[in-house]
């Protein structure tokens, strides 16, 4: 799954997904994107 989101939802998603992963196993990768080509960002 990837997701493209401002920085403050990624947190909260952080938030969210943190429990599940120690209880499923996987991990949650983050990266710095720019926004290159497409509309603006949606909050």
């Amino acid at each position: 799954m990837v997701i493209a989101c401002e920085e403050d939802l990624a947190e909260r998603l952080i938030t969210m997904l943190h429990p599940k992963l120690r209880e499923l196993g996987g991990m949650c990768l983050i990266s710095d994107c720019q926004w290159v080509v497409g509309p603006p960002p949606s909050s």
